[in-house]
């Protein structure tokens, strides 16, 4: 079957699942990117798939997250836990390849991220290996920090990938949104003083 054709499934189904509609940008990104670059089994089925100890999240949990993050075209955006590179390629789809980094303290899980990207036509996102709890300060201020915490769920560091995510987004003159998801829901909370929370991206240089 034509893969566009699987993608326009997929996405109907998640938000048949959700209620609603995805934003439009966020549902034409994921109808757009090609999946199966960065998920060899059932790529286009909602749940998270493992290559090599490395966590690729579902589409419905990308879903959630990027509906939170509510990512516009001036934005840059950070993914810590670059994994197989869908979630990075997604964004690049919405801001471009050059408006999107990643990190992954996993070398092996940062060349499969770049040799994904590339085959999917977003080679110009970078993808680099570091501890990413200091976020990417020579390509700062980044105003989109997408966080793949470790199974401890120790927030703000660098984790590879995992099936859960915690973030913050923040733009000049916004409050800071947090959110992380709970039993398959995306709860976004504000915080009253930008400047004083942890994990922020728009006055922190992450």
């Amino acid at each position: 079957m034509d893969p566009a054709v699987l993608r326009d499934d997929m996405v109907d189904g998640l938000e048949h699942t959700l209620g609603r509609p995805l934003p439009e940008e966020l549902g034409l990104a994921m109808r757009t990117v090609p999946r199966r670059e960065f998920v060899d089994d059932a790529p286009y089925d909602n749940r998270p798939s493992t290559v090599d100890g490395a966590v690729t999240l579902a589409p419905g949990t990308v879903a959630r997250l990027l509906t939170a993050l509510d990512p516009r075209a001036d934005d840059d955006a950070l993914v810590v836990g670059a994994g197989a590179g869908y979630t990075a390629a997604v964004l690049a789809e919405m801001l471009g390849d050059r408006h999107v980094h990643a990190l992954d303290i996993a070398r092996p899980q940062v060349y499969r991220a770049r040799s994904n990207l590339e085959a999917a036509g977003y080679g110009g996102v970078l993808v680099d290996c570091r501890e990413g709890s200091a976020g990417l300060p020579e390509y700062a201020p980044t105003t989109g920090f997408w966080s793949k915490p470790r199974p401890s769920n120790r927030r703000g560091g660098c984790s590879g990938s995992w099936p859960t995510a915690v973030g913050w987004c923040s733009r000049r003159g916004t409050p800071t949104r947090r959110w992380s998801p709970s039993r398959g829901t995306t709860t976004p909370r504000t915080a009253t003083d930008a400047s004083t929370s942890a994990g922020r991206c728009g006055s922190r240089r992450c």
